[in-house]
């Protein structure tokens, strides 16, 4: 791979993880062989502070959302498809990273008309409707949190959590972490003092994951009205010591 372009448009769940991941490729160029990096994102991200502060060059485009006036869809569509696939062939790229969203379809058809390798980025236990629709195409596909679907994914697939921003973590933080079941990292989970319905499932089937649980140890505060509900939902070995419905002291 020469050429890579993360397309990171949309919204901050899209453009964020995407420059964190950018952060991380220019920081291992060399191990990865690439030569150029670039982030495809909307016009109208042109002030989002992320992007300001991107570490690699930026490509802007202007696809347009699907609207209640569909009719009018298809002209702005493909006429910022072909002005994507002139700046992607000028530029020589051999890879596209998706964050999914739809503002990374025309850099995904790109990848798929000539025949470029796809990976995708799923921030999500759903899959976005993007994703969904180009991940046959895919090389892989990475998620942030285990997949609900995951026994119907056909292509290799890894649960590598959310790409996270150097600036967010504090200097004495990026160590790495023994493995050891007796030192994993311990996380605190919280949906607001009355707790939240899908985080508590969320992190639920997360605690199910060998891969996850035997480098993170979770406490759930449900909220006192969604205790029981969590409870009955546990399956495999988690700790019901680890499901609290609420605590005063922090």
């Amino acid at each position: 791979m020469k050429t890579i372009v993360i397309a990171a448009g949309g919204t901050g769940g899209h453009i964020s993880p995407g420059v964190a991941l950018a952060e991380a490729l220019m920081q291992n160029k060399e191990k990865y062989g690439f030569e150029k990096l670039y982030i495809h994102s909307l016009n109208r991200n042109r002030d989002n502070p992320d992007l300001k502060s991107a570490p690699c060059e930026l490509i802007w485009h202007n696809s347009p959302p699907i609207t209640k006036m569909f009719f009018l869809f298809p002209f702005p569509f493909i006429y910022n498809l072909i002005k994507t696939i002139l700046r992607f062939q000028k530029e020589k790229v051999d890879c596209v990273i998706s964050m999914g969203g739809y503002s990374s379809v025309p850099a995904l058809l790109y990848a798929l008309f000539f025949r470029k390798k796809i990976f995708l980025c799923e921030q999500n236990r759903v899959i976005g409707k993007v994703n969904r629709i180009f991940l046959k195409y895919a090389n892989k596909i990475a998620f942030s949190f285990p997949p609900i679907t995951q026994k119907e994914i056909r292509v290799p697939h890894i649960v590598a959590g959310n790409p996270i921003r150097s600036k967010i973590l504090p200097e004495s933080k990026t160590k790495e972490f023994p493995k050891s079941p007796e030192e994993r990292i311990h996380v605190l989970v919280m949906g607001g003092s009355q707790g939240a319905r899908q985080i508590n499932n969320m992190v639920l089937n997360s605690m199910e994951n060998p891969e996850i649980s035997k480098n993170f140890l979770f406490r759930i505060l449900t909220g006192t009205a969604l205790y029981e509900e969590t409870i009955t939902k546990i399956r495999g070995p988690i700790e019901k010591d680890n499901i609290i419905s609420y605590s005063v002291n922090m």
